[in-house]
């Protein structure tokens, strides 16, 4: 496939790419510097089409203000409130399923929220 068809077959896809973009992806896939009338095989058009998906993932990504980082800060954060909810649940179950000192503790401080909260009544 040479340069022509590939532009053909972007543009029927939906990308309308410019010459810069389409001897970027060629050198990409070739490995080389200079593309001027290169052909690929159906090897490296698959890499050539893996290549365009991806930059174009990672320009819409950019065009969101959405960066690689910041999906990997949201989530390690949605990690550690996963694991902070299943210790959560853990204690819970630890708290009224099982007897000792801590089901006690949890079992006497309820009444006293309880208690001391504002009823319907009191008004």
């Amino acid at each position: 496939i040479d340069k022509s068809e590939f532009a053909t077959m972007a543009l029927r896809l939906g990308n309308n790419l410019s010459e810069h973009r389409i001897n970027e992806i060629f050198c990409e896939v070739k490995k080389s510097k200079s593309v001027k009338n290169a052909e690929i095989n159906a090897e490296e058009f698959d890499k050539a089409v893996k290549y365009l998906v991806t930059k174009n993932i990672l320009m819409s990504l950019e065009e969101l203000g959405i960066s690689i980082s910041s999906l990997l800060a949201m989530l390690v954060f949605m990690i550690v409130l996963l694991l902070f909810l299943f210790i959560f649940i853990y204690f819970g179950i630890q708290a009224f399923a099982l007897g000792g000192t801590f089901g006690s503790i949890i079992n006497s401080i309820i009444p006293c929220l309880l208690y001391t909260s504002p009823s319907p009544r009191d008004s």
